[in-house]
């Protein structure tokens, strides 16, 4: 009879310990770094920039996705505009917007940013936007969604490190600063 005891409590044991090492997998699997994709832009001359070419050599890239007449995105836009200020010679700045360059280029005159603002719509991939919008966008039903004034971080592997949107775009001197010190 004990036998039987013993046998059950390791079956017990083997089935709690398989089920920990399932949920740690699927944590892992959820939370695993996302890509974004070998996107490239046309700039306001018409000359092809990639994530690399706007990387310039920092470990860094912050994108900052901006609508028009967004009012969160005018907030990041701001906030950016002060991380930029502090954080320029170490990370890369831009602006997304799913726009033309044209517009894009207008937009960033006429709010007076100092860093590149690419209209998505001129991108070289059609494709790659989708593949944006996937990689950090956040679940909306059936589809990812990504909303004006999302802040993110890639590295140097084009790996999100940072992916801010809503009500956690207020965090983003304190994260910008662990992750760049």
């Amino acid at each position: 009879m004990s036998f039987i005891r013993d046998l059950s409590n390791r079956t017990v044991w083997l089935i709690i310990g398989l089920c920990l090492a399932l949920a740690a997998g699927f944590w892992m699997y959820m939370h695993r770094p996302k890509t974004l994709p070998a996107i490239a832009f046309k700039d306001g001359e018409g000359q092809t920039v990639d994530l690399e070419a706007l990387r310039a050599g920092k470990e860094h890239t912050l994108l900052v996705f901006l609508l028009p007449g967004c009012p969160i995105s005018k907030f990041s836009m701001g906030l950016v505009q002060e991380q930029y200020q502090k954080w320029s010679p170490q990370v890369s700045f831009a602006g997304v917007m799913l726009s033309s360059q044209q517009s894009a280029d207008q937009f960033a005159e006429k709010e007076e940013l100092d860093f590149p603002v690419y209209g998505l719509r001129d991108a070289t991939d059609p494709f790659a936007i989708n593949e944006i919008i996937g990689a950090i966008g956040s679940s909306g039903g059936t589809r990812a969604t990504l909303y004006g004034g999302t802040i993110v971080v890639v590295d140097e592997d084009r790996k999100v490190v940072l992916n801010l949107s809503r009500d956690e775009l207020r965090g983003l001197p304190d994260e910008l600063a662990s992750l760049v010190d």
